[in-house]
């Protein structure tokens, strides 16, 4: 089995370099485009998370994960193309869940303080608790309240 194969080198920096099939290691940087394997590097990366990682020429990729991605002002990781431009969310599934944009010209031209997920999520969580208090509130009033007296005659 190949030494470098199932291992976490998340933020690293290799000095010897891989040969032969890596399987299932991360090797997931911080920052886009970040040369993370010495000269002479010449291997298939199988189900490797190659996030942010730049590939050796020579080098496969088989599965896993290969992008580059950076936080914007928007407070969230983008996945970024060859010209390191916002294309989409990284957590994608998330903005679409919290009905947030995916259009990168929607990121704001400010840095936020807090990220639109996090926004989003506490807005949704304040308005369902609101939801819960006027629902509690009308369920108080039904007994707090009596019905009407018929009045017989």
């Amino acid at each position: 089995m190949n030494p470098y194969s199932h291992q976490d080198y998340t933020g690293q920096t290799i000095r010897v370099p891989p040969s032969g099939e890596v399987i299932g290691s991360c090797f997931q940087q911080a920052e886009p485009d970040t040369e993370v394997f010495p000269p002479g590097t010449v291997a298939t990366f199988i189900k490797c998370n190659l996030n942010n990682c730049r590939i050796p020429a020579g080098c496969k990729v088989v599965g896993g994960c290969n992008h580059q991605h950076r936080e914007q002002n928007d407070g969230e990781e983008w996945i970024l193309d060859q010209d390191g431009k916002p294309v989409k969310p990284l957590h994608h599934e998330q903005f679409g869940r919290l009905g947030l944009s995916i259009d990168p010209h929607d990121i704001p031209s400010r840095k936020l303080e807090k990220s639109v997920t996090e926004t989003a999520e506490g807005k949704k969580q304040a308005a369902e608790e609101k939801m819960g208090l006027q629902k509690r509130i009308v369920e108080l009033d039904r007994i707090i309240i009596p019905a009407p007296i018929p009045i017989v005659r």
